[in-house]
């Protein structure tokens, strides 16, 4: 054991200590803090930490006790008694309920003693939020055994209609195989109306395309705001193109101001251009401020040119403020680089402040080579406000980020600030040099000499990055062209290295997946041949399964002939793979051909594990893209192109070798060049 290690231990025990001991409050509270930061190294104090639960009379400290061991995870599952207990304790105290519960879905299946509690609290306790929470922690401690539990919640017509949708939301994001199936038989069970469209919104989420006719019906026919408001929210969640026209005329026409607010994000979460002209008219004639708030985030998900425009136009002329610094935030996502004119103008004169600060956050995010100069000539106005100022600086700093040299010289040059121009100076000796190079040679000539000396020195460390001793041979170099070709040979080895490792990550991938399978052989062959029934548990390990939930969905997977039944938490191994035939064979066979496809997909937008035919992720809610040839899904991490006319998407090679076979596009079969192709490098999105 290092020495390192030996004092961390040490402090380990002195905090405990101090946790189990100490009378002041104060101490005890810094000391759990410090134990909470040093989560990974302080297993050891678990069970300190459980005794804890039972002594501290500290509200604050039993606060973080509780959230401290909710971190250990699954580690923390002999705390699952100590803590039902504690509920007993503090059962009318809905803040430490909701930790709790919280600290129960963190511990996962391992806390499946608490299972009867939290269905207890789902039934029976008064305040309705903690009975959500206790929902949603059944679902992550027992899995798919919840749902006939929330089967009975959601079919009793006397229970709490908000409870019941809750519980039919959770059924949804269980995700088995036989969810779609349960819920129309659910449907069809409860006579609310109310009930009825959250099952028929959740059905469509989960793919089922035949609901939509019926979740328009409710749009235009329903007599209650609710039960269309739902219907409007459903039908954009699942992108249902086809309801187009007549979330329009409700965005237009509905009597209830939450119904056409639903249409309106509906038509933005479709990407509906058509909905463009009539969006902009409600954003100019409607007095509502919230409608007008939901068309403006409707237009940063649809964009083009006319949605820019009426932007803009809001961002000038319109008197709300919230309104006008929603639109400068709808520019940034739909990333229109050719409004920082208009941004740069609201910087320097508009009379609200906020407005000015979210004119300069956004013009650090979108604004290009063309805004930077009448930037740097606000930091010349000894007449601003001094906190527009800071605006500026960040907003400088901020162009600097995304490479643009002259950013970072304007501040250089203009600020006294040491702080700003000591991170500028770092900023611009990281650039890529022939940008950076051009921009600081003027300044070896300026007047102030000790803007000529950190220039040198800003010169000299982007000439150790690439082979130059000093600053003058590198400008020799740069202005011989050396500087450039040796950038340019350095770039290919980059690239033939970056090829390289892509290469070898894909051979380690495939013979780690050759190995998994293999094991997975052995061992299914093992369990065929050794077990007439085993546990789901056990299964999932010796079958590399992360889980028994993603046990149970491949064994729901299974064709019928090869099912497996799962009863409880034991599977009972069929008959006909035992048999010494060639049936058993061909059928194990099949089975281990069906290992292939678990785990192989992921939600794009989120990395949830999902499976190829689904249309929805059921953690995020978002829709599956699927590649438009080899028709799978196209899962996180995964950079894909989209054609520009029809914006039909594929995995990038997959597109990319189409167009090169083909010239069309392999939706609408229109011609593209291969370099028409827009890429999409993924985006980290993950909570």
């Amino acid at each position: 054991m290092s020495e390192e290690q030996k004092e961390l231990n040490e402090r380990i025990k002195e905090l405990v200590y101090q946790l189990r001991n100490n009378p002041d409050e104060a101490v005890r509270f810094e000391a759990i803090q410090e134990l909470q930061s040093l989560q990974e190294q302080a297993e050891r104090a678990l069970n300190d930490l459980i005794e804890t639960l039972h002594n501290e009379t500290d509200y604050d400290v039993l606060y973080l006790v509780i959230e401290t061991i909710g971190n250990f995870g699954a580690k923390a599952e002999k705390a699952v008694p100590d803590l039902i207990d504690l509920i007993d304790s503090f059962y009318d105290d809905e803040e430490i309920l909701q930790l709790i519960l919280d600290t129960f879905s963190k511990i996962g299946k391992a806390a499946k003693k608490a299972e009867r509690t939290i269905k207890t609290l789902i039934t029976d306790y008064e305040e309705r939020t903690i009975r959500y929470y206790a929902i949603q922690t059944l679902e992550r401690v027992t899995g798919s055994d919840a749902v006939p539990f929330l089967e009975r919640i959601a079919a009793n017509e006397e229970e709490d209609e908000l409870v019941r949708i809750e519980a039919i939301k959770t059924i949804a994001k269980i995700g088995t195989k036989e969810i779609i199936s349960k819920l129309k038989k659910l449907h069809k069970k409860v006579s609310s109306d109310e009930i009825k469209v959250n099952i028929e919104a959740v059905l469509g989420e989960l793919g089922d395309s035949k609901i939509i006719p019926k979740l328009m019906a409710r749009l235009m026919e329903g007599s209650q705001s609710y039960e269309r408001a739902v219907s409007a929210e459903a039908l954009g969640k699942i992108r249902a193109k086809e309801a187009i026209p007549i979330l329009l005329e409700t965005a237009m026409e509905d009597e209830d101001i939450l119904v056409r607010e639903k249409a309106v994000q509906a038509l933005g979460n479709i990407r509906s251009k058509e909905a463009t002209d009539i969006l902009i008219q409600i954003l100019q004639d409607e007095l509502n401020k919230d409608l007008r708030m939901e068309v403006i985030d409707a237009f940063a998900k649809i964009g083009g040119e006319d949605i820019i425009h009426a932007l803009e136009s809001v961002i000038e002329n319109d008197s709300d403020d919230d309104i006008r610094i929603k639109a400068i935030n709808a520019l940034v996502e739909i990333n229109a680089a050719n409004s920082g004119t208009i941004l740069t103008a609201i910087l320097y004169e508009d009379s609200s402040f906020n407005v000015r600060k979210a004119a300069g956050k956004a013009l650090g995010l979108i604004g290009g080579v063309n805004d930077i100069p009448p930037l740097v000539d606000m930091l010349q106005n000894l007449e601003e406000d001094e906190a527009i100022l800071e605006i500026v600086k960040e907003t400088l700093l901020k162009l600097g980020q995304k490479g643009y040299a002259s950013a970072l010289v304007g501040l250089i040059k203009n600020t006294d600030d040491i702080d700003i121009k000591d991170e500028a100076t770092r900023m611009i000796v990281d650039i890529e040099p022939l940008k950076a190079i051009p921009e600081l040679l003027p300044l070896l000539r300026d007047k102030d000499s000790l803007l000529r000396s950190l220039t040198a020195f800003m010169l000299s460390e982007i000439g150790k990055k690439i082979g130059f001793d000093d600053y003058e041979e590198l400008i020799q170099a740069y202005e011989s062209g050396a500087v450039e070709r040796n950038l340019a040979q350095k770039q290919v080895m980059y690239e033939l290295e970056l090829k390289k490792q892509d290469i070898l990550e894909k051979l380690q991938t495939a013979e780690a997946e050759i190995a998994l399978q293999k094991e997975r052989e052995l061992n299914l062959r093992k369990i065929i041949k050794r077990y007439s029934e085993i546990s789901l548990e056990r299964m999932a390990s010796l079958l590399k399964f992360k889980d028994t939930l993603e046990l149970e969905k491949w064994l729901l997977e299974l064709p019928d002939e090869l099912a497996f039944q799962v009863q409880k938490d034991v599977v009972r191994i069929p008959q006909i793979l035992q048999d010494e035939t060639i049936e058993a064979e061909e059928a194990i066979s099949k089975i281990l051909d069906s290992f292939k496809e678990v785990g192989s997909y992921t939600c794009h937008n989120c990395g949830y594990p999902i499976e190829k035919d689904f249309k929805l992720c059921p953690d995020c809610g978002e829709p599956i893209p699927h590649c438009e040839i080899c028709k799978l899904p196209i899962s996180f991490g995964e950079t894909y192109g989209f054609c520009p006319l029809c914006e039909a998407k594929g995995h990038l090679p997959h597109f990319q070798e189409w167009v090169k076979a083909n010239g069309t596009c392999p939706h609408c079969l229109q011609k593209i060049p291969l370099e028409g192709i827009v890429p999409v490098e993924h985006t980290i999105k993950k909570r």
